[in-house]
């Protein structure tokens, strides 16, 4: 193991490694005191994505640490690109084994860091296994979308849009469900976002309908619901929408 007075980088991310191995918690901070000095801010970069992914991927809700609480401790010495990287980094462990943050949570974080910041989170998210909501119609797929950030779906708003579509922003997927002159569902029925990997959290944003889960009863308007996935919601009729790993 590296000494307390080594600088090397490569042997002090090892000893870092070595020691989660072992089933230590590391102190990042201290290790981060011995970075060489030439090369602080890249190696410091590569403790945060290494802790962050050891932290996350473990089965421990007390072990989890987001990227700002390291910001908040360390010396401000990132480039800008090792600061993306990391905020890209932190968005893919947390979708992959945690929390699921979302785009507009990193935005609301980040913003300031670059205005393209969104971009580079689209092409990560590129890279990544997602969720897929599907509507199921007369037991036909008729649309697909991943759920790779948060969908709205309800009734058709206008006459721009066109029933059993999906329209998409930086932030938000929105499914148009049934026409505008069908009143069985609200404009805006239903909100769906990852609560953790395996798991979507369902809130009813209708103010008078209240929607069906299979095999797991209704939401009543304003209500919410953490469900495992596969799940599947009856919109009426032999119409359907799932959401599968």
């Amino acid at each position: 193991m590296l000494s307390e007075t080594g600088n090397n980088e490569d042997e002090l991310l090892e000893a870092f490694e070595v020691a989660w191995d072992a089933g230590d918690i590391p102190d990042i901070f201290r290790f981060a005191e011995r970075c060489p000095r030439q090369s602080f801010s890249t190696t410091v970069a590569e403790l945060i994505q290494i802790d962050l992914e050891r932290r996350w991927k473990a089965d421990s809700v007390e072990l989890r640490r987001g990227l700002l609480k390291y910001l908040e401790v360390l010396p401000p010495a990132f480039t800008k690109d090792e600061l993306l990287e990391l905020i890209c980094g932190e968005y893919r462990i947390r979708n992959q084994w945690g929390d699921c943050i979302s785009r507009k949570q990193v935005w609301e974080n980040y913003s300031h860091v670059c205005a393209s910041l969104i971009d580079r989170i689209a092409r990560v998210s590129e890279t990544m296994v997602w969720p897929v909501v599907s509507i199921v119609i007369n037991g036909q797929t008729i649309l697909e979308t991943r759920l790779d950030r948060d969908i709205e779906a309800g009734r058709q708003q206008s006459k721009e849009q066109k029933p059993w579509t999906v329209s998409s922003t930086q932030f938000l997927h929105r499914i148009n469900l049934n026409e505008a002159c069908d009143p069985t569902l609200s404009r805006k029925q239903l909100m769906i976002s990852l609560h953790s990997p395996h798991a979507v959290l369902l809130q009813n944003t209708s103010s008078n309908r209240a929607i069906a889960i299979q095999g797991l009863g209704a939401i009543g308007s304003g209500e919410e619901l953490v469900c495992n996935l596969p799940v599947v919601v009856h919109l009426g009729e032999s119409r359907y929408l799932r959401v599968n790993e």
